[in-house]
């Protein structure tokens, strides 16, 4: 005898894997038992038990035994959190209810933090809000409190300093699809920083075609509370879920773009929706998102509470939000977007939009579709309430998302468009093709052959498989296992997903699970019980998922041989099937490390199937750029001149920003490949400084320079600038290597380069030629103690120097 063991808060899943048996009895260890092959057991109070399965045949009697521990408190999520406006905590145990409970986080000399609502959202699951902000640093107990008896857990809850959001998203899966048949891509999104985030604009673009489906599997848009208060939700509905545009893509291929609004990202979580296409031909497709327009405390009424709604007393540095409505409005006031209507809303009203029911009693993750916002309708429910009549709000929201999609156009005009960027950027396209392998290994999409990756909080992996059209059968089991690199993940982040097949898609209750066991009726269409079991090892980094055909009256595994969960993929999706979890990456990871993984596939007693290695290269490294050259031209003209570096997934944009005296820094250029170009704005005796930033592939961004890059007094005469802001040394902090360039090098003899250390050890001189100069030279460092040096050059009667760090 011998059996597999799942278990799900007080639940247990015994799957039996006994060879040979005939007859059997399993013993739950408190007094309780059982005669069904594969039964599933809810203890109804906590404790250790042994589980113990008797079989027997005509010659043999035995017996296995296997130890579970029952917690009435089994755990929470998160683990810890920033100190900063609420905590979203989610309480997991086996007798859980919300009727007269609270959640407290205590700490000694501190008051008890006491949570707001608790609701069940699940069985044995209940979620509350908790206020940290400002709260002191260090381990809490997490208290359940019902009534005047309370229970702790015994592993305290983290409050650590604050990180900002720093949200993701990424769309994954198959770089190919069939002509004219439907496959499921999913949309990948996390938050990396330890405070949530609220109502996060994220957009998704895709090549208009009259012949495009789009089907959202696991979502669904839906209005905000405002709309159906107000009585105008199907109004807001008739809009449209998505508009339409040129501006998205390089070539001006009209896109279809939908406008999804998250209204929270957890902090250090992940997650994913799932978006069905089925188009005739090739597309392309972007997503990214904007930064939320929303300040942390949540609000009694609309949930989220928005911060300086009026810019009296407002700080130096405005939100993000605040910002891009500014934007937004003299955009839309210029009238070179048609919105059909010269009513056009103000500044806080358009500000406003942010606001979205976030709902602690939302159930839709476990149970029906999730319910996401529409960045248009949030708009056009709020102008309607800033008095815009009803009539002229369609064309002022998709007007609004115009503007959204191409932010970058207006950036010259309005210093405001820039603090309203996009984040998380991805472009992939997709090829249509006649056939291609069906069972398949899917993890983030990367940039380049090397397939870059962003050092995210989570890696997204979707294992796909099919029992083929020319099947003669349907599948009953499939087991699929993936052994993970434990020299690579980190599987204390380790979280199983979605899984799925046919049209249907379902989700284990909870994070970070590293088991969990569900049966599925799929009576009155066929009589059976799908089972659905998952594990990891930590210790070995396998994963196994186990899908068995059960008959629903014994549990034991169907023998009719045309009755199984997954039929052959006639009609597809029907064949189609997928499992999917995330993973974290072992801190100590460089740059450049390969990420690799594959995953084997059983379909019932057929021999493993081997899918795809997937592989990409992890990119942990910020890019750097510099303005490295101002000339003055005739005619109110300054040729200004930029470069950067990235040592891996390469520079995708630069970005440069003018100061004229002391007047608003504004953005110049933005989002461009070119390395130069010509500011026609200058005015004699006036003063202008420069600097640039840039974004590499993956999206990191470099972050804004404490001081201007150059800088020169505009007059006729040029060389007003020093040969200082000429130089371009980079990267500074360096590990590797330290380039070194000056594009307008004067031709003489030589230059001499030298490093020293600040004690006066000379490390290295070298003699280059002027051409070499301003091509740029590289210095390895990589071999030198960390510290600081002094970089010397010399040439003609000239002298340069610059304090670099080493690391």
């Amino acid at each position: 005898t011998n059996f597999e063991l799942y278990k799900v808060l007080n639940e247990v899943s015994l799957n039996n894997k006994t060879v040979n048996g005939k007859e059997f009895k399993w013993d739950f260890g408190n007094g309780q038992s059982s005669n069904v092959i594969n039964p599933k057991y809810t203890y109804p109070s906590a404790g250790e038990f042994q589980i113990t399965l008797t079989g027997k045949n005509e010659n043999s009697v035995t017996s296995w035994s296997q130890n579970v521990s029952i917690q009435g408190l089994d755990h929470f999520e998160p683990k810890a959190a920033g100190n900063s406006g609420w905590v979203t905590l989610q309480i997991y145990g086996g007798d859980l209810s919300a009727e007269d409970t609270q959640i407290l986080l205590r700490k000694s000399g501190n008051p008890d933090l006491v949570s707001d609502s608790v609701f069940e959202i699940a069985p044995g699951v209940l979620r509350t809000r908790i206020p940290v902000d400002s709260v002191e640093t260090g381990n809490w107990e997490v208290i359940v409190k019902k009534g005047v008896t309370e229970q702790k857990f015994p592993d305290p809850f983290v409050v650590q300093p604050t990180f900002s959001p720093e949200p993701w998203v990424s769309f994954d899966g198959r770089g190919a699809i069939l002509f004219n048949r439907w496959q499921t891509y999913t949309l990948n999104f996390g938050n990396k920083g330890n405070v949530d985030t609220y109502s996060v604009p994220v957009w998704f673009a895709i090549t208009d075609d009259p012949n495009l489906e789009i089907e959202f599997i696991d979502f669904k848009m839906d209005v905000s509370q405002m709309a159906i208060d107000k009585g105008i939700a199907t109004e807001i509905r008739n809009i449209g879920e998505y508009f339409t545009t040129d501006t998205v893509f390089k070539n001006h291929a009209m896109a279809r773009v939908y406008p999804f609004m998250l209204p929270v990202i957890k902090a250090n979580s992940s997650g994913a929706i799932h978006i069905r296409v089925k188009t005739p031909k090739a597309f392309d497709t972007k997503v990214w998102m904007n930064p939320s327009w929303l300040e942390k405390v949540p609000e009694k009424h609309y949930a989220i509470s928005l911060v300086n709604k009026e810019r009296q007393n407002a700080p130096a540095v405005t939100s993000d939000g605040l910002a891009a409505a500014e934007c937004m409005v003299k955009v839309l006031g210029t009238g070179v977007i048609d919105i059909g209507t010269s009513a056009i809303p103000g500044v806080g009203c358009v500000w406003s939009t942010g606001k979205y029911v976030y709902s602690l009693t939302d159930k839709s993750s476990y149970k029906d579709k999730w319910a996401i916002g529409n960045t248009l309708w949030n708009g056009a429910v709020t102008f309607v309430d800033c008095g815009i009549n009803l009539s002229g709000v369609g064309g002022i929201v998709k007007g609004m998302g115009v503007f959204l999609a191409n932010m970058a156009g207006y950036a010259n005009d309005f210093a405001n468009c820039n603090h309203f960027r996009k984040d998380s950027e991805r472009d992939r396209n997709i090829n249509a093709v006649s056939s291609f392998d069906p069972n398949e290994m899917i993890g983030p999409a990367g940039i380049g052959k090397e397939n870059w990756i962003q050092n995210i909080n989570e890696i997204p992996y979707t294992i796909l498989f099919e029992n083929k059209s020319t099947a003669t059968a349907p599948a009953h089991n499939v087991v699929v296992t993936d052994t993970l690199d434990l020299n690579t993940f980190d599987l204390k982040n380790f979280s199983f997903g979605n899984f799925g097949w046919g049209d249907s898609i379902f989700s284990p209750i909870g994070t970070n699970l590293k088991e969990f066991s569900r049966d599925i009726d799929l009576r009155p269409g066929k009589n059976l019980i799908a089972r659905v079991s998952a594990k990891v090892d930590t210790l070995t980094g396998i994963v196994k998922w186990e899908f068995l055909s059960l008959t629903p009256e014994t549990l034991q595994e169907e023998e009719d041989p045309f009755l199984g969960f997954l039929p052959p993929n006639v009609n597809s999706p029907e064949g189609e099937g997928f499992v999917s979890f995330s993973v974290g990456l072992k801190e100590t990871l460089a740059s450049h490390h390969r990420i690799v993984n594959q995953a084997t596939i059983k379909f019932d007693e057929n021999e493993p199937i081997l899918t795809n290695v997937f592989e990409n290269t992890l990119d942990k490294d910020v890019p750097e750029s510099q303005v490295t050259a101002l000339t003055p031209k005739m005619g109110g003209k300054i040729l200004v001149e930029w470069a950067g570096v990235d040592n891996s997934s390469g520079i995708k944009h630069y970005s440069v920003f003018v100061q004229k005296d002391d007047e608003e820094i504004k953005p110049w250029i933005l989002d461009t490949m070119a390395v130069n170009a010509e500011y026609q704005l200058a005015e004699k005796g006036s003063t202008y400084k420069f600097y640039s930033i840039c974004m590499d592939s993956v999206g990191y961004r470099e972050n804004t320079p404490g001081d201007f890059d150059a800088q020169l007094v505009y007059t006729a005469v040029k060389g007003t600038q020093t040969e200082k802001e000429n130089w371009l040394i980079y990267p500074n902090p360096v590990r590797e290597m330290l380039h070194i360039q000056l594009s307008n090098a004067p031709f003489v003899d030589n230059f001499i380069i030298e490093l020293f250390s600040m004690n006066g050890q000379r490390y290295f001189m070298g003699n280059f030629q002027t051409l070499r100069i301003r091509e740029g030279i590289y210095l390895p460092v990589n071999n030198l103690p960390a510290g600081q040096y002094l970089l010397r050059i010399l040439y003609d009667k000239g002298s340069f120097s610059e304090k670099i760090s080493i690391r």
